[in-house]
């Protein structure tokens, strides 16, 4: 008796799956093809080469809206489609030339790793939705679906910037007709190598938010000297500093914490490039260390703007940037995701992390790590 009656639900929910399915196919192919027609139909191509991305919104769509299977196919079919109508050799899947085959390569990455992203979003809010009341429900939407659209805001911007300045160089580089010396050739080159470590350090920071967001940090602690890790940072940032003048703070006694140096690495990376980032080029840097009985401080403090009261807490959200901040260094804004990411590391260490008004102007960001019974510790 049971099975007779199971069998026409289980048919019921497969004609269900397949008439989603046929309808994420359709969805799919009809954004594509809608909006391949409207760049065929108005030239846009010839008047915007960048215009293209906008498939990327409408993939970002079909991933938030209905899921993986879509937004994949979508992706592909707006690369084929690309290629054919709109790269040379036309209606051929061949490329020529190599800044071409480039482009579609990043396209096509951008398109599936935003894709995957998207669709885990939308994955986490319908298991939140079975497990969560009424109440924590709809919060959870909410949150998501302003996470939706800051993502849609930050892809649309800082994927397409280091997108552009990429294929700019690459054209600039193959053009036969004019011969680059060679500084100018260096110069083409460092650019493409600036904008691709951008497009891989958003890339990292969405990754490393989601696993924030997850819970799935469990930081690898080892003793190790706080102030050498500190020197560490400085040193490797050498370059970055562009001759900044870092006026370090540290106790002669440190006892050494235990920490995730990866992790405490990345936290100090972070507030060193926000402070290098809005502050006026050139204004020095102060990074002091104060040691307590249970924990220790450390502060990273600028002379900068500083921060309004009212933002001191929503800086640390995702995707939050400061109303009115331009960089004053000249470098492109962030994607507002450095201070959250910060503030999950620093709370998987059992710290805290906040930030100050600086006496005589400027930011003072600071982060405290616990400070556990140093017997038999090892150190490195």
């Amino acid at each position: 008796m049971h099975r007779v009656a199971s069998l026409p639900i289980f048919k019921i929910e497969q004609e269900q799956r397949w008439r989603r399915y046929l309808l994420d196919t359709l969805l799919a192919l009809g954004s594509i093809f809608s909006i391949t027609a409207l760049i065929w139909f108005f030239q846009l191509y010839q008047k915007i080469p960048d215009s293209f991305l906008v498939y990327t919104l409408a993939i970002l769509a079909l991933a938030g809206l209905r899921g993986l299977f879509p937004a994949l196919l979508a992706s592909f079919v707006a690369f084929f489609s690309f290629d054919i109508l709109f790269v040379p050799p036309l209606y051929r899947l061949a490329v020529t030339k190599f800044e071409d085959v480039l482009t579609l390569l990043i396209f096509l990455i951008t398109a599936v790793i935003t894709s995957q992203f998207a669709a885990t979003l939308r994955q986490r809010v319908e298991d939140a939705h079975h497990r969560e009341q009424a109440r924590i429900r709809m919060e959870a939407l909410q949150r998501t679906d302003a996470l939706r659209l800051a993502l849609l805001s930050s892809v649309s911007h800082d994927i397409r910037t280091p997108l552009s300045t990429i294929k700019t160089a690459i054209t600039s580089l193959g053009e036969e007709d004019v011969q680059w010396d060679e500084e100018t050739r260096r110069g083409f080159i460092a650019s493409i190598e600036r904008e691709t470590d951008r497009l891989n350090n958003l890339v990292e920071n969405l990754l490393d938010m989601s696993r924030i967001e997850a819970g799935l940090l469990h930081p690898e602690r080892i003793w190790y000297p706080l102030d050498e890790l500190i020197l560490d940072v400085l040193n490797r940032m050498d370059t970055r500093l562009q001759g900044r003048k870092v006026e370090t703070h540290l106790p002669n006694q440190l006892s050494p914490v235990e920490l995730d140096y990866v992790m405490i690495d990345q936290v100090l990376t972070n507030l060193l490039e926000n402070a290098i980032r809005y502050t006026p080029a050139g204004s020095p840097i102060d990074i002091s260390i104060q040691q307590h009985n249970k924990e220790v401080v450390v502060s990273i403090a600028d002379h900068g703007p500083g921060i309004a009261p009212e933002e001191r807490e929503q800086i640390f959200d995702k995707f939050y940037r400061v109303k009115g901040k331009t960089s004053d260094s000249g470098t492109a804004q962030g994607t507002g995701l450095g201070l959250a990411i910060c503030r999950g590391l620093i709370e998987a260490h059992g710290g805290t992390i906040h930030v100050e008004a600086r006496p005589g102007g400027g930011a003072d960001f600071r982060f405290t790590l616990p400070l556990s019974n140093s017997g038999g510790m090892e150190l490195l």
